[in-house]
């Protein structure tokens, strides 16, 4: 079964935007967004969960947290988008 799209940043200009999928077959939640680079934000999160060798972070912006949620909703109630 194909990846399923769910969002996109509302903010965006058409191309490398922030968005989440989501994989019907496994439920996997899939996030497109800029590799977090900050030394000092990875050296924060690794002192909860070290990075694995195959690992990155995605930032996504404050502004979709809403998006996510109503998306994530919609996903459970089996209303996805095609």
């Amino acid at each position: 079964m194909p990846i399923v799209f769910l969002c996109i940043d509302p903010l965006t200009n058409g191309g490398n935007c922030p968005a989440l999928f989501v994989d019907p077959t496994s439920g996997d939640l899939l996030f497109q967004g800029d590799e977090e680079t900050d030394a000092e934000t990875r050296a924060q999160t690794a002192r909860h969960s070290p990075m694995g060798e195959r690992e990155t972070m995605v930032r996504i912006p404050a502004r979709m947290r809403k998006l996510i949620l109503e998306a994530l909703s919609a996903a459970e109630n089996g209303d996805l988008v095609r």
